[in-house]
This record gives structure tokens, sequence and C-alpha cells, in this order.
């Protein structure tokens, strides 16, 4: 298990939101439900690119603050991928979070 500071992966206000995001919602979210919730909720004025917000997700999944998983969706077609907080994650969210970064 590895640890990361938070200047160690450099956090971005767009970071901050898509933790609080996913803090919130610990069944996972796919990820236009992730982009709907920051373009309407967080900051209606600017609409995040959907390469953008992956481009992130990659990044956490890489290491491993983030998880993947895959539900059918019932049909054809490809399923759906669900993104939550890891156990790691989580953590770091709450230690950030009580040492007051957020």
């Amino acid at each position: 298990m590895t640890f990361f500071f938070i200047n160690d992966i450099g956090f971005t206000t767009l970071d901050q939101s898509l933790f609080k995001i996913l803090s919130v919602n610990p069944q996972g979210l796919i990820r236009n439900e992730i982009l709907d919730r920051l373009n309407k909720y967080l900051d209606p004025t600017h609409a995040y690119p959907r390469t953008t917000v992956y481009d992130h997700l990659k990044q956490w999944l890489e290491k491993e603050l983030i998880e993947t998983v895959t539900q059918p969706c019932g049909g054809k077609g490809r399923p759906y991928v669900l993104f939550s907080l890891s156990n790691l994650g989580m953590k770091f969210y709450q230690k950030t979070h009580e040492e007051g970064y957020w």
C-alpha cells in the first residue's frame, strides 16, 4: 500500500470536486453521472470536458485512489463502469479533509 501526500499528487479544484462527488456516493457513479454533477451542481458556468475528467480518473486508478466495478447494462452493448473511492482513497480524503486541505 502506498501513501501519497496532497502536494505529491498536485490536486486542482477539479480533483477536489471529483473527490467530494465520489465520497458522497460510495456505491459508485458512471462517468456521465459524474460529469452531470460537476457541470450542474458544482460549477454551472464552466463545462468540464469528458476526456479531462476521464484523464483524472485514470491517474487515480493508477495510484489506487479509486476503483472500478463493471455492471451489465441488461442487453446488448457495453457494460456500465462505476467509479468509486477505494479504501485508500477514502482514508486519503478523510485525512486531508481533517487537516484542512479541502
